[in-house]
């Protein structure tokens, strides 16, 4: 029998011994049981190593500037919800997704546009005001025609001015309206308020500690 040609399998041999070939005859002798744990211990951590390595080489689906700005919507969301508890999750989500996809568009951070809202609405997208501004960024319909004309073409004729998404682009269309008649954030957000002419510039004031505010508190959510 030649036991070179033979399939090695388990066999019940006492955990203290082990076959091994002297001078082509089978004897039983003792294992170095240190070196065998050794080995088999290597082993076991070489595949662990192999497959962890594997894991961490795998690539992510997302792109760096899709993982951050999906955490930065999470951190809006969950801000927003604080500011207006009353608001339902479909709602606080539309916000923050909007947020962040139209402050680009316009070329404000998104921190800055929360500013906007939270000095206009304080997050309230049913708000209207005694001069008949409406919703998130109240917006004056006679003072905006055709800022709305460009949202029905975007969002369909039943375009609706209390919807969040709706507001914040209109909103962010007419800041960067301002942004590029005037040159300047200042005097665009001046503007959008209603006050260019104001020496004291209150309403600008007004939205630098509101952006300090909300990014204090964007940050710790």
């Amino acid at each position: 029998m030649n036991l070179f040609n033979r399939k090695l399998v388990p066999t019940a041999i006492p955990s203290s011994e082990s076959l091994a070939i002297v001078n082509n005859k089978v004897v039983v002798k003792r294992p170095k049981l240190l070196l065998l744990a050794f080995l088999v211990a290597a082993n076991v951590v070489l595949v662990h190593n192999n497959q962890a390595q594997a894991v961490v080489q795998q690539p992510s689906k997302y792109s760096p500037k899709e993982v951050a700005e999906e955490t930065l919507a999470d951190r809006i969301e969950r801000y927003v919800s604080k500011v207006n508890p009353k608001l339902d999750r479909k709602a606080v989500r539309e916000i923050a997704v909007s947020v962040v996809e139209y402050s680009g568009e316009a070329g404000l951070d998104p921190i800055s546009t929360l500013a906007i809202i939270k000095i206009e609405s304080s997050f309230k997208p049913n708000e209207i005001s005694s001069a008949g501004a409406m919703g998130l960024m109240q917006l004056i319909p006679k003072h905006h025609l055709g800022t709305i004309l460009l949202a029905a073409q975007k969002f369909g004729p039943n375009t609706n001015l209390f919807t969040p998404k709706v507001n914040i682009y209109l909103g962010l269309n007419t800041i960067k309206t301002y942004i590029a008649q005037h040159k300047t954030l200042e005097k665009a957000l001046l503007q959008y308020n209603g006050s260019l002419n104001d020496k004291d510039k209150t309403y600008y004031k007004d939205f630098l500690a509101a952006k300090n505010e909300v990014a204090r508190q964007v940050r710790q959510t």
